[in-house]
């Protein structure tokens, strides 16, 4: 499946919906936090193109298999870097909320932080580093 054009290899998962559902951006704010709560919400979340989702401090990223370049906007990246910390859960989930919170924790403690990346799919090899 993986370069077939136009066809998404997470389709079968993550399918798109016709309703425009409430989705939650912290996956510890569900009522029922197993399995079958966690893939609903990240598939509806997936098809409406946010691929962030938070777990408490851990954010889960899901390849969208396309371009998503309106989250990568300049403009994006001000909105996280002008964001007060305090207010950082107003903001969805990104990649550039946990960069700025680990330096932001940096800075405040004088101690090292860590960001541990895994990905996986289903078509590839695992990946960490």
């Amino acid at each position: 499946m993986e370069g077939a054009p136009g066809l998404d290899p997470l389709s079968f998962f993550f399918a798109a919906s016709n309703s425009d559902p409430i989705t939650i951006s912290d996956m510890t704010a569900l009522s029922y936090l197993h399995e079958p709560g966690i893939l609903h919400n990240l598939r509806l979340r997936y098809a409406k193109d946010e691929i962030y989702t938070y777990t408490g401090a851990i954010l889960i990223a899901l390849n969208p298999w396309r371009p998503v370049p309106h989250i990568y906007s300049q403009e994006v990246v001000r909105k996280y870097a002008d964001c007060p910390h305090e207010d950082h859960d107003k903001l969805p989930p990104h990649v550039y909320m946990i960069a700025k919170t680990s330096y932001l924790t940096m800075r405040e403690t004088k101690s090292n932080q860590v960001t541990f990346s895994f990905s996986f799919s289903f078509f590839t090899t695992p990946f960490s580093c």
